[in-house]
């Protein structure tokens, strides 16, 4: 069974009301400078920007008709006038101000109401020509005035015109005649031909000094040479029919000719080489949607735009990748051949072999573009045999193939079938088949059997060496399987994910991080630096020396799809992915990807598993339900096309921003200071691979890099203070060729209680007011402040007169006590350090401040004292922080001495044993210095108890007021905690905070 190459010559994408488009009859189209597309239907005029279309609904200037809104033609000439001609009357329209104009407000004398309007064109002397139902017209645009036709006979009777490339000619065609106008002159050309045959002219055109003439026998003729015609027909210059019924001729920017029909489509006629391609296949998806076809234009970008009668309007593309399709169309009247490539192989890029789903083997010579399908004779037992999942070859040069129905192997010499089922009947339903390295053995997956060995020598099943049972513990189901090396094998299953298994150990080792993604893994593609693994949620991206997970690839970060089918990488590092929504192409060092879907020549939408392979040449191929596709290795980028992008749309506070024009025409805008939420759409007027345009974006001054956006043709700024900003973005079509800059101004205005006028008045009059209030209350503040200090010096040498006479009575009732015990020798001692602890406060007690290492001094005095005085129950510890006394740190004297009398004479001195520890700690944190006096004594609940009738004691109380103001805060500046353990009184421990004075 032999089939040929299907492939479809013109390949459309579609535009209708579904899209957007306002009307499905679009009668014109044509573009303005900024790249804007637009088209005239019968219901008004549509603007397109390559994503969105948008019924333009214009306002009128007074005395303008544009009473019909069906717009049959439309021209842009070279001073940017746009004119559109409707059924009814020639007009202006204002794209800036979104206004029809009546032509003779702009050109005096020009007006051309109640008659349909056929042709509109401008010449190289800027000459506006025009061709309604009746008459022809011409307007010189410089002096604006109405020119005479020279010739009488064309003034009523045009019915066709056409210019030259260069512009410096107008050609005009009457039935049964063809002028040219070059520099005012009128000219007949020698049409005899048409006269001797009573053929009449119905549409002329000039293209590469030829003439293009159809007829009223629907045939085309054409003519070399305009001075000297040598009129021949299409047939015996292409040598091939024409369309049934021609009627319309267009010129496109690639050198070739469209013809339109009314019945039976478009011909494209190519001048470079005089081929032909032809619309076909109209129920087919990227076909033409009609074949009545209205209107042809060709933008700057070298697409071509088809207007349709009821289906919108179709674009062709010629830069867009049509990748080489190889498919078996049906003939008519004949079944549908097997299409669905579940596998594709070949060792020398020109034979192919794919496996179907019940057609059995294909083989493709890509050459020939020829296919023949086998099938396994006498398998009317086995009919799934015919279903092959995978194949390749063994050292006998015999093809092996995965089926359902079991291991098969086909002789492409001989085209013989054998099928190899072990007697266990566990080795069918197969679906994966790896030939390893070094052996002439095949490894073998299945549904039931899973994993086996295959001896392509013997024809003998073994079993794989599995000492932990693990195949049989786990039932894996192998998709795909590649070897990693000499040892090591990666398993891409439907349930376990990705699986490694080294047939030398028997050991299988599992990735669970790939797990927690998808369980179920179609295809793996290793390369030098990383594993690339499709899955069905998406693609993993390993380290493949540490075999880690990178990165995961799914529709967030740009694919079509997150079922991935295939994977392979080209030979220059970009991957190749097939998924369940077409083929993408990704850039891993820049995250770039590019997508491609029907319109570009695939298949279809939908790949299948592991469906694909790279020849040595580099090319690849995917296979997929409806045929398979090459890729080759040398793509061409054929998109140069690059403009920059326009802002189609700006909302504030979530509503359309009103200009005086339109907003993509606008140079910036002022906005009140409360309207300060602003978001941008904008898009690239490139028409080819519209979904492949990323953008970057800034918002000078406060964004000065480039902020890269994706795809994403919009973006928000909110809370924007008052200030001059100018928002800048470029576009490129995925290969980071930037285009230039579009840009918008946009200021928040200042509110006016913060405008330099009023602050200059504010500042003047606190200025004033100041002065005279500083002259008013200077003398009242540094009166004040002086009081002030005169209080606090006071009240610190009051709290310094209450302590001192306090403390030193005290001390004498500490020697009366020695003394009435007749200690003579520790009452000598005791004098001894009495008198120079006395020294010690009569030198402190004429200074507010002393040094924190004289304090400490008097301090160990007088520990000392208390210590004899109660017979050594208990002892004292200074912890002092390691350089803190070489700081010159000033303290008030005798400042937490109350504190340690207090914890002696009522913690340490009423306990019944003499195991008393007094510890008495100085560190320094932050700013402040930190004393802490901590004593093992009775507590001050016990304390109180047994003091409760001896009267007030004043010390603490006044210490506390003296840190308070010294400190001179209301913080907590004295801490009293109690301790306890096992809810026993353990002591108490006091912290003291003071300020460093330096």
């Amino acid at each position: 069974m032999v089939g040929q190459l299907y492939g479809q010559n013109l390949h459309f994408t579609s535009y209708g009301t579904k899209e957007g488009l306002i009307q499905n009859s679009v009668y014109s189209s044509t573009e303005t400078k900024e790249g804007f597309m637009w088209f005239g239907t019968q219901h008004g005029l549509n603007r397109f920007d390559g994503l969105h279309f948008e019924a333009i609904d214009f306002t009128k200037r007074a005395d303008t008709i544009m009473n019909s809104k069906m717009i049959v033609c439309m021209h842009v000439d070279k001073n940017d006038n746009f004119w559109l001609g409707t059924t009814e009357e020639l007009v202006l329209y204002d794209k800036y101000k979104n206004e029809v104009v009546k032509t003779s407000s702009n050109y005096p004398g020009l007006s051309l109401k109640g008659n349909w309007i056929k042709e509109i064109t401008t010449d190289a002397q800027n000459r506006l020509w025009i061709r309604d139902r009746l008459t022809l017209w011409c307007y010189d645009l410089v002096n604006k005035k109405m020119l005479k036709i020279a010739r009488p006979e064309l003034l009523k009777n045009t019915i066709s015109l056409t210019k030259s490339d260069d512009e410096k000619r107008i050609y005009l065609a009457t039935d049964t005649s063809i002028f040219v106008v070059k520099e005012g002159d009128y000219k007949e050309i020698e049409s005899e031909v048409f006269k001797s045959r009573g053929l009449k002219i119905e549409t002329l055109l000039s293209v590469n000094h030829m003439l293009w003439c159809i007829t009223s026998d629907k045939k085309i003729w054409i003519s070399g040479d305009d001075s000297k015609p040598n009129w021949k027909t299409f047939e015996s210059l292409f040598g091939t029919s024409c369309l049934i019924d021609p009627y319309l001729l267009h010129k496109d920017f690639n050198n070739s000719v469209w013809v339109g029909s009314r019945s039976d489509g478009v011909l494209v006629a190519d001048l470079t080489n005089y081929k032909v391609k032809k619309s076909s296949d109209f129920m087919h998806q990227s076909a033409l949607r009609n074949k009545f076809i209205l209107s042809f234009f060709t933008n700057k970008q070298g697409i071509t735009w088809v207007g349709a009668s009821g289906v919108g309007v179709s674009k062709y593309d010629p830069a867009i990748t049509q990748f080489e399709l190889f498919r078996n169309d049906a003939l008519p009247g004949k079944t549908q051949k097997d299409n669905m490539i579940f596998s594709l192989y070949s060792d020398n890029g020109k034979d192919f072999y794919s496996g179907t789903l019940t057609g059995g083997l294909l083989h493709w010579d890509v050459t020939q573009n020829q296919s023949a399908y086998y099938k396994p004779p006498n398998q009317s037992s086995n009919t799934e045999v015919n279903n092959i999942y995978t194949i390749t070859k063994a050292d006998d040069q015999l093809l092996y193939m995965a089926t359902w129905g079991g291991l098969a192997s086909f002789n492409p010499q001989t085209k013989n079938f054998l099928l190899y089922n072990d007697q266990d009947g566990k080795t069918q339903k197969l679906a994966s088949l790896l030939k390893l390295k070094g052996q002439n053995k095949l490894l073998v997956g299945g549904y039931i059997h899973f994993l086996r060995y295959f001896d392509v020598d013997t024809k003998k099943w073994s079993a794989l060496y599995d000492p932990e049972h693990f195949l049989e513990n786990s039932k894996i189901r192998p998709r795909f399987m590649h070897q990693l090396n000499d040892t090591e094998i990666l398993i891409c299953s439907e349930n376990r994910c990705l699986t490694k298994y080294n047939f030398e150990k028997g050991s299988f080792k599992e990735y669970p991080e790939l797990g927690h993604y998808s369980g179920m893994a179609t295809h793996i593609y290793v390369s030098k630096k990383y594993w690339w693994v499709g899955t069905t949620k998406g693609l993993m991206q390993m380290d493949a020396q540490t075999e880690k997970l990178i990165k995961v690839w799914n529709v967030e970060t740009g694919l079509s799809d997150d079922v991935i089918y295939s994977v392979l990488e080209d030979n220059y590092g970009k991957i190749w992915v097939g998924t369940n929504k077409g083929l993408n192409v990704i850039e891993p060092k820049t995250g770039l990807i590019k997508k491609f879907d029907e319109k570009d020549g695939l298949q279809s939408l939908e790949f299948n598993t592991a469906s694909c392979f790279k020849d040595d040449k580099g090319n690849l191929y995917f296979g997929g339900v409806n045929g398979f596709n090459k890729i080759p290795a040398k793509l061409l980028n054929t998109q140069r096309h690059n403009p920059k992008p326009i802002i189609t749309n700006i909302q504030v506070m979530n509503e359309p921003l009103l200009t005086d024009s339109m907003i993509s025409y606008t140079a910036g805008f002022s906005l009140p200071p409360n309207k300060n939420f602003i978001s941008f759409e904008f898009q690239s007027p490139n028409y080819s691979q519209t979904e492949n345009i990323i953008y970057r974006y800034r918002l000078l001054p406060i964004q000065q890099e480039w902020q890269l956006n994706g795809n994403r043709n919009f973006i928000n700024y909110t809370q924007l203070t008052p200030n001059d900003y100018t928002f800048e973005v470029q576009s490129s079509v995925g290969d980071l060729r930037w285009s230039q800059r579009q840009s918008i101004r946009v200021t928040i205005l200042t509110p006016w209680y913060k405008t330099f006028w009023f602050l200059s008045l504010i500042t003047l009059y606190i200025i004033g007011m100041g002065i005279y209030l500083y002259k008013q209350r200077i003398s009242a503040i540094k009166n004040k402040a002086l009081l002030t200090q005169r209080i606090n010096e006071t009240e610190m040498a009051a709290l310094k007169a209450q302590m001192n006479p306090h403390f030193i009575f005290n001390c004498i009732n500490s020697i009366d006590a020695f003394i009435q015990t007749n200690d003579k020798y520790n009452a000598s001692i005791y004098l001894n350090k009495f008198a120079k602890l006395i020294r010690n406060i009569l030198d402190s007690s004429k200074q507010n401040l002393v040094p924190l290492s004289t304090d400490l001094e008097t301090l160990k005095f007088y520990t000392e004292l208390e210590c004899m005085r109660t017979e050594n129950k208990f002892k004292t510890i200074f912890d002092i922080e390691e350089g803190i006394l070489e700081e010159d740190i000033l303290i008030p004297p005798l400042i937490i001495q109350p504190y340690v009398e207090n914890a002696i004479i009522h913690g340490l001195k009423s306990k019944n044993d003499f195991d008393g520890e007094l510890k008495i700690s100085v560190s320094k944190v932050d700013d402040k210095l930190v004393f802490e006096i901590k004593d093992n004594g009775i507590g001050r609940v016990a304390a109180q108890n047994m003091r409760s009738n001896r009267g007030t004691s004043y010390g603490m109380q006044l210490s506390t007021d003296r840190v308070q103001l010294f400190n001179d805060d209301q913080d907590e500046n004295v801490i009293i905690t109690d301790l306890y353990e096992d809810n026993k009184a353990m002591g108490t421990s006091i912290k003291v905070i003071l300020k460093i004075e330096n």
